[in-house]
């Protein structure tokens, strides 16, 4: 059993992050995540393809901010009614002026925070969007490789946000699906935040 004090000290680290309801009394925990979104610092932006055919490529892109005190997190999903392969890219070399806007919105819809990663469709690159679709010449390191919808489950492929990545300052990013079979729905979604 831990030392008094030690006890006393984590059990006010877990108070700090609640609050207790005004209706019943009832203890309230919000979590890291939660708490960004409340305080305007999550972002969300997504691609989707109704018709993959094996083969193409859907993608979402983005270069993170120079060195500052706030560090680019993210999470993503990827829903494919088909045999497709997820890889996030890091350190992507991406063609300026290919691919189109992908809006980033603030998950908290009252904040004026906005998004501090690059968009490579604009040449020079514009702060606060992502990429569809860069042209991507050279993969960096693929960081994550999953297969959805194919082996045993025959059902759509799905990752959650299981996998949260602290991102490197400076640094393109590519989250890439490439189908292995025709007619794939396939959509990709990321969640950014900034930490610091």
């Amino acid at each position: 059993m831990p030392p008094r004090e030690e006890t006393l000290a984590a059990i006010r680290d877990i108070l700090a992050a609640t609050s207790a309801s005004s209706t019943d009394g009832a203890l309230l925990v919000e979590d890291h995540y939660d708490n960004e979104i409340h305080n305007g610092r999550v972002f969300r932006g997504g691609v989707s393809d109704i018709d993959l055919d094996n083969t193409d490529v859907l993608a979402i892109g983005f270069r993170t901010p120079l060195g500052s005190v706030e560090h680019t997190g993210v999470t993503a999903r990827v829903y494919s009614s088909g045999a497709t392969t997820y890889e996030i890219l890091e350190g992507a070399t991406v063609t300026p002026g290919t691919g189109s806007v992908v809006p980033l919105y603030n998950r908290d819809r009252n904040s004026a925070n906005e998004c501090h990663v690059l968009d490579s469709s604009t040449d020079p690159a514009t702060a606060g969007r992502a990429t569809k679709n860069p042209a991507i010449t050279d993969d960096g390191t693929v960081i994550n490789t999953e297969y959805l919808g194919i082996g045993k489950q025959k059902q759509a492929g799905e990752t959650r946000n299981a996998l949260e990545f602290l991102l490197k300052f400076d640094t393109q990013y590519v989250f890439r699906v490439t189908a292995r079979a025709d007619n794939n729905q396939v959509h990709i979604i990321c969640n950014l935040f900034h930490h610091g």
